[in-house]
Order: C-alpha cells, then structure tokens, then sequence
C-alpha cells in the first residue's frame, strides 16, 4: 500500500495541539490509511452486490 497525501487526514492535524509534530504526522498516516481500506473494500463490495445482482437476475430468466 503507497502512502498518498489526504487533505481529510492532514485537516485533523490541527484538532489536536497537544501532539508533537512526528505524531501529528503519524495520525495523520494512519488516518490515510484507513480512508484508503474502507474506499478499497467500498470498491470490493460494489463489485460484489453487481455479481450478486446479475446472478440473480441471471437465474430468473
């Protein structure tokens, strides 16, 4: 998995001051990371119901 830069995870740097910067990044990661898994597994699902849907429909005629 390559990191990429998030906006989303990068905005939530500033929500907590008390974090050093290292750790302010490294939430940061990690916040990219699971938007990153949930889109993969959103994608995942998606092909899954569409397989499901045309099985069914498939089966039906």
């Amino acid at each position: 998995m390559t990191h990429q830069t998030c906006p989303m995870a990068d905005s939530y740097k500033s929500f907590d001051p008390d974090l050093s910067p290292d750790e302010q990044e490294e939430k940061a990661r990690l916040i990219s990371q699971v938007l990153e898994l949930q889109n993969t597994l959103d994608g995942k699902l998606t092909a899954s119901l569409r397989y499901l849907a045309r099985s069914i429909a498939q089966h039906r005629h």
